[in-house]
């Protein structure tokens, strides 16, 4: 008798993070299906640094993009553990302030001669820069990188229909709006299951009918993969 096949899991992530969560998994738990709802497209010019201390990155995307262009590495100010080792891979000289943006905002302290500017994509949820400028800090921020977004292959979009694939997860409300609109014509089959990585992801990934949302403890990869090994 032949094998069973894992479940397919759907990866939905800009193709460099989908194949490195797809090769985080635990061997022959899942077959990952990558088909990636964006394309990260880098500034070409790099933003006005005059004045500026410190750099702040929400995303690993962020501190990729602001690498290609920027020549300066400023000390940066990152949001989550892989965000924070990658700006430090990058050359950045990077610390952690928490796992969310509203950890960031919330443990910083304002320091008069510190100048901050967020690099982001362009398409966020939320203003971090103007929460931290209520707060009393000096903080701008700049669009560092586009997500244009991408279709969902149509053998995809059966299988979901069908219910042959019937595991997806979302780490960004972007994607999760994405997802929303592109399955909205064909549906989902009852019993699709989003894993989100936040409550701000499953916020978005509600206007998928049908669908089951589990949301991970914490707004990390490891967190995801706990979650998924639970399913």
């Amino acid at each position: 008798m032949a094998a069973q096949q894992p479940p397919g899991l759907l990866i939905p992530r800009p193709i460099t993070q989908g194949r490195a969560f797809a090769e985080s998994l635990a061997p022959g738990a899942w077959t990952p299906i990558l088909a990636p709802l964006m394309r990260i497209v880098p500034a070409t010019a790099p933003p006005d640094l005059a004045g500026v201390t410190h750099l702040i990155f929400t995303s690993r995307n962020g501190v990729e993009a602001a690498a290609a262009t920027i020549a300066h590495r400023l000390p940066a100010i990152c949001v989550g553990a892989q965000t924070t080792e990658r700006a430090k891979a990058l050359g950045f000289a990077a610390t952690q302030a928490g796992a969310t943006a509203a950890d960031l905002a919330q443990r910083l302290t304002p320091e008069p001669d510190r100048r901050l500017l967020h690099l982001h994509g362009a398409h966020v949820s939320g203003d971090l820069a103007g929460s931290l400028r209520a707060a009393g800090h000096h903080c701008d921020s700049r669009v560092i990188y586009d997500q244009h977004a991408r279709p969902l292959p149509g053998p995809v979009l059966t299988d979901l229909a069908g219910g042959t694939l019937a595991d997806v997860v979302l780490f960004s409300p972007r994607s999760a709006d994405l997802f929303a609109k592109q399955t909205h014509g064909f549906g989902v089959a009852p019993g699709c299951r989003l894993y989100c990585l936040s409550d701000a992801v499953a916020d978005r990934a509600r206007a998928v009918a049908g669908a089951a949302l589990r949301v991970a403890a914490r707004p990390d990869a490891t967190a995801m993969r706990t979650l998924l090994q639970r399913a």
